[in-house]
């Protein structure tokens, strides 16, 4: 018996070791190690880990701010934390609940006035391995109106992060674990069309560099299991692996949550330092911006280096804002490459002297960047990132742009201080439930949360709760 596994299914393995990041206080377990390290936010700058492994890709890890065409700043943390909505203009200062149903990705966007949050749900006998599902919450509420806006097929990948374009009920997915595939080709990145409650993969979008159309391509990987029937003569099961792989491995898009601007969609590879602008009207690569120009020749020699592009966010008057570290440091990297082969000593030593000449180029670099144009110009010092930071602690750096169009960064990824500046009010709590199952009242009114069951693709249209949230029925074709 021959099975094609939706093998993009594990990656859902992979949100307990996201979990298990966010939860360790930042520095906590180095503190002690290390009580002379510089101090920021009354925390010591300390080296976390210089980036998350998930499955084969190892992601440099940003928080999300968006500038919404209509005035709004929000903020949207990384996990399980609740995202941050602000408007001076409408008097909107305010933490918005997360849906209360299963299990969230931890990557959420916002557009079109919305929320749009990817959430893993249990599974059933229906449903052995679970559902994949997109909720939507109107930009007015605190969270008391998500909607489950449709079940996401996911036989050809699945979507991490998704956002809406122009073009009405299509959306651009981005994978950068497993990516997508289509037709014997693969991509990081994908179009998928919402029709009658369900999002289908439509079309593969091309990730482009130089004269190279895609960097993408489809591996596979076919492995042969035991059979679970009890029959003497069952043939074995036949396990196909597939995955989106990008060569060199440099030009990865592993800078993670990508930036959202109005109109575009940004995704970086930290090590080469590469930008990909993708416009949200069609969902297709607009500008290419390579910060890096490292020689192609020398892309596939870079191992030496954990990123060399740190953080990219969104300014206030709709540029990029991007930090990247000295570009000597990438010249230093392709120059020491250890040669295939080379013992484990060899390698070691190698590692070593690297690490001895970047930690004196530590300079950062601050640019703006045209979406539209590409254009790119050099800033002086935006921030209040400390100048005392060591090689490695900069790998944790993470910057955002306040809604006063003010940079603050730090390398332990709280921005306490910042939200407290603005009078943030925490949601309201939800009034208890009368008793246990309570039923939701029907679309129009508003909702009791209660510890009701986990909704079901083909609850679409019928009224939905969970245990934290209320959630409803969206208004899909």
């Amino acid at each position: 018996m021959s099975v094609w596994v939706k093998c993009f299914s594990s990656c859902f393995l992979m949100v307990a070791s996201w979990s298990a990041v966010q939860a360790a206080p930042p520095g906590a377990a180095q503190a002690k190690e290390n009580p002379s390290a510089p101090v920021e936010g009354g925390l010591p700058l300390q080296p976390q880990t210089r980036a998350v492994p998930f499955g084969p890709v190892r992601l440099k890890v940003q928080d999300q701010v968006v500038f919404s065409p209509e005035g709004t700043w929000v903020y949207l943390p990384l996990g399980d934390l609740n995202p941050v909505r602000f408007s001076e203009a409408l008097g909107r200062r305010q933490e918005v609940r997360l849906a209360g149903v299963g299990t969230s990705m931890g990557f959420r966007s916002f557009r079109k006035n919305a929320f749009w949050d990817i959430r893993k749900l249990a599974t059933d006998e229906a449903n052995p391995k679970g559902r994949t599902c997109l909720f939507r919450l109107p930009e007015t509420s605190t969270g008391e109106d998500w909607e489950l806006a449709g079940l996401i097929e996911t036989e050809s990948g699945i979507p991490n992060y998704l956002v809406p374009l122009d073009r009405e009920d299509w959306f651009l997915a981005v994978g950068p674990y497993f990516g997508f595939h289509k037709d014997g080709h693969a991509s990081p990145l994908a179009l998928f069309r919402l029709e009658k409650g369900r999002l289908q993969l439509q079309e593969l979008v091309d990730l482009p560099f130089g004269d190279q159309v895609n960097l993408g391509a489809l591996q596979t990987e076919t492995r042969t299991l035991p059979s679970l029937s009890s029959e003497a003569n069952a043939e074995p099961r036949t396990l196909v692996i597939a995955r989106c792989v990008i060569q060199p491995a440099s030009l990865r898009p592993t800078l993670w949550v990508p930036a959202l601007l109005p109109g575009h969609l940004v995704l970086g590879a930290s090590q080469a330092g590469v930008l990909w602008f993708f416009s949200l009207k069609d969902g297709h690569c607009q500008q290419t911006v390579d910060l890096g120009g490292v020689d192609r020749k020398d892309l596939e020699h870079l191992d030496l280096l954990d990123h060399f592009l740190l953080a990219a966010e969104p300014g206030k008057d709709n540029d990029l804002i991007v930090v990247t570290r000295d570009p000597d440091v990438l010249l230093q990297a392709a120059a020491l490459a250890p040669p295939a082969g080379a013992p484990a000593d060899v390698r070691a030593a190698i590692a070593k002297r690297f690490a001895e000449i970047v930690n004196e180029k530590t300079a950062l670099k601050w640019w703006s960047i045209d979406p539209l144009t590409g254009k790119k110009q050099r800033l002086d010092r935006p921030g209040d990132f400390p100048e005392r930071t060591s090689f490695l602690q900069q790998s944790e750096m993470r910057f955002l742009v306040g809604a006063d169009g003010r940079v603050h960064a730090n390398t332990t990824g709280t921005w306490g201080g910042v939200l407290e500046q603005m009078n943030l009010k925490k949601p309201p709590v939800p009034a208890p439930a009368e008793k246990a199952g309570a039923k939701a009242r029907p679309e129009g009114g508003k909702a009791t949360p209660t510890s009701g069951p986990t909704p079901r693709a083909e609850d679409l249209g019928k009224p939905v709760v969970s245990d934290k949230a209320n959630v409803r029925p969206g208004t899909s074709k």
